[in-house]
């Protein structure tokens, strides 16, 4: 059973230290990009930055548990994985776990390879989930642009817009701008707060690929240069993914341009 290595990123959730350095250990040995949280609110916190696919939690951990931390997840606007670790004396709690929603569930003490193999498991389901969940998300987006005619609706679509790209690109960090009257505004944010918080986007006149896993795109309306669409972190940026930041920024670019028309008549 092969592993998709650095495609998943990995948080290990756990109050033993030793349990969060064998794993840390042993996943980054696999080529998996691992986040380690000693407690609940650590985890919370990460899963919220949008940079795990797949949870391995304790069950017991203090101020927040990991039926908690389930919930949370839950509520989280894309799919993330969930495998719950428990000792044999919780299993009624491990199976309660996975009827709210947990993939699946690691009994300690456990082998290594038994984590292994339960974490491809979950991946190769967490691959389809988001599939779905992608094309839903898009065909949303899509519906939002075509329906966007007045100012007032704008907002939604720029929120929209950078929750697709944070998961078309599979990047960490996503920011929209427009040029206003009052000069330049971030309009919508997602991801952690990072390698965009120095962009300057009176700057991005043109497409730009930086390091950091960057890529910044004009907003182009009617009335010329509206605006910035720009991503970083994730994987290594190619053409391809130009080509899909490009078209999402003139999808926006359209939409802003019917709702700024000035009325007839």
């Amino acid at each position: 059973m092969s592993a998709p290595s650095a495609d998943v990123r990995i948080l290990v959730a756990d109050d033993e230290e030793d349990i969060l350095e064998l794993l840390g250990e042993y996943l980054r040995a696999r080529g998996y990009p691992v986040h380690t949280a000693a407690d609940g609110i650590d985890a919370i916190n990460l899963v919220r930055s949008g940079i795990v696919d797949i949870v391995l939690t304790d069950l017991k951990m203090p101020t927040v548990g990991g039926l908690e931390l389930l919930a949370e997840i839950r509520r989280l606007p894309i799919p993330v994985a969930t495998i719950v670790m428990t000792g044999f004396g919780t299993v009624e709690t491990a199976l309660r776990a996975m009827k709210e929603g947990a993939s699946d569930y690691i009994l300690k003490p456990f082998k290594l390879k038994e984590v292994h193999e339960t974490i491809v498991r979950a991946a190769e389901r967490l691959k389809r989930e988001r599939e779905v969940a992608d094309m839903r998300n898009l065909l949303a987006f899509y519906e939002t642009a075509l329906t966007t005619v007045a100012k007032q609706d704008l907002s939604r679509l720029y929120g929209m817009v950078a929750s697709v790209a944070l998961r078309e690109m599979r990047a960490e960090e996503v920011a929209v701008w427009t040029n206003g009257p009052a000069g330049w505004d971030a309009v919508a944010r997602g991801g952690a707060i990072g390698a965009l918080a120095t962009l300057d986007p009176s700057e991005i006149d043109h497409e730009r690929r930086g390091e950091a896993g960057v890529i910044a795109v004009p907003i182009h309306s009617s009335s010329g240069r509206v605006g910035v669409l720009a991503v970083a972190g994730g994987a290594p940026r190619a053409d391809p993914d130009l080509q899909r930041l490009r078209h999402l920024a003139r999808v926006v670019g359209e939409a802003m341009a019917r709702a700024t028309r000035p009325a007839a008549g």
